[in-house]
């Protein structure tokens, strides 16, 4: 039997190990001998039960690579030596029989993409970040990360009042301080309540005091999320770094949310990139906008299933799909997902006047939307690279 090796950081629950996850449980569906090789001593029994080979890196030439197929690397927080002397192991016994291909996670070149056959990132505007930090294009190519699409039944119990959430690590970068003007502002206007999980405790001290907000640390099984993402109507995704992909969003569409996503033009951005294409899926520049959205929209109410045209759209990102795409070298067809060239006029035909407007509008934009505070580090940035 033919094997693929996945290889992780941990398998906690984060969104790097979930896409590894569902990688690997569709290799070994697929009939392959799938193995996960984790970088740091973890468990999990489920995977185990359903034939998954779990081995820690250290271990991992014990695995009789003379039946490896492919080394499937996800290169978020793992240790570059080690994997370089692996790959370079691998390489001068196998030659280019073995396929190597990497997930890449926030699209910084690794320091083995000599080693890849391919380097996946996982939006069109990641493709494009990671060739502008000196990636290879002729190695760079679009798979974003797998879902599952579980669709279960319609939800019976609709709340009478307006439910709004976020669910998310309890990381700053993940969240940002524009949840304590929307939810201070919505109180005050509309009937709702709030259900906020993995929120830092820098932003919960700031929030109002109100019975109507919810907090939760984290959500310990996908059955118990799905429950809680189907009590939340109006999902709010606002993240000073944007995402370089936004499971969370794709999970709350799945469960039928309506999302809400901000903008992040200045980092990460494959949230804005995928949402607006979904029928659920709302995208927006201003907390402005926002906060008229969720009143103009308060008697929505989520009855637990994506929207039929929605449920189509994710079956694209279906495990099985991806897979297929990643081990016959195509890509994911990003052309009704590609962003608008936010930054691209050139300095050689730009007047000076509409230069100074756009550096002015641009500083509004990152004032006021995230809460990113080092606007004037980007604005230095854009100038170098437009001139």
């Amino acid at each position: 039997m033919k094997s693929i090796i996945t290889i992780v950081c941990d398998l906690d629950r984060g969104g790097t190990q979930r896409a590894a996850i569902n990688f690997a449980q569709q290799y070994s569906k697929d009939g392959f001998d799938s193995y996960v090789s984790v970088c740091r001593d973890s468990k999990n029994i489920a995977l185990e039960h359903e034939g998954i080979k779990i081995i820690n890196f250290s271990d991992i030439l014990k695995i009789d690579h003379a039946n490896v197929d492919v080394i499937h690397i996800h290169n978020h927080a793992i240790e570059p030596k080690k994997i370089i002397d692996y790959l370079n192991l691998i390489r001068s016994r196998y030659g280019r029989k073995i396929k190597i291909i990497e997930t890449n996670v926030f699209s910084n070149v690794s320091p083995w993409e000599s080693y890849l056959d391919s380097s996946y990132q996982l939006s069109s505007w990641a493709k494009k970040i990671y060739i502008e930090r000196g990636g290879n294009p002729a190695k760079t190519k679009v798979c974003p990360n797998p879902l599952k699409n579980v669709f279960r039944e319609k939800s019976t119990n609709l709340a009478k009042k307006l439910v709004i959430g976020r669910i998310g690590q309890n990381n700053m970068g993940n969240w940002s301080y524009h949840y304590v003007d929307i939810t201070s502002y919505l109180l005050k206007h509309i009937d709702c309540e709030f259900i906020y999980v993995g929120m830092p405790d820098e932003i919960k001290k700031q929030l109002p005091k109100s019975k109507n907000i919810f907090h939760l640390d984290t959500v310990n099984n996908d059955e118990d999320l799905a429950r809680l993402y189907k009590k939340i109507d109006i999902f709010i995704h606002i993240a000073q770094v944007g995402e370089s992909f936004g499971y969370v969003n794709f999970e709350a569409i799945s469960n039928g949310c309506n999302v809400i996503t901000l903008q992040t033009p200045w980092s990460h951005n494959a949230q804005s990139e995928y949402m607006f294409k979904f029928t659920n899926g709302h995208v927006f520049h201003s907390i402005k906008n926002i906060r008229n959205f969720i009143i103009k929209h308060k008697d929505y109410r989520n009855n637990g299933l994506p929207t039929s045209e929605d449920k189509e759209l994710l079956e694209s990102f279906d495990s099985k799909f991806l897979k297929d795409i990643i081990l016959n070298n195509q890509e994911f067809n990003m052309s009704n997902h590609a962003p608008k060239e936010i930054l691209s006029f050139s300095s050689d035909n730009t007047p000076l006047i509409t230069k100074m407007m756009f550096y002015v509008s641009l500083r509004k934009l990152v004032q006021f939307t995230s809460g990113f505070k080092g606007w004037n580090d980007l604005i230095e940035t854009i100038k170098s690279k437009i001139k």
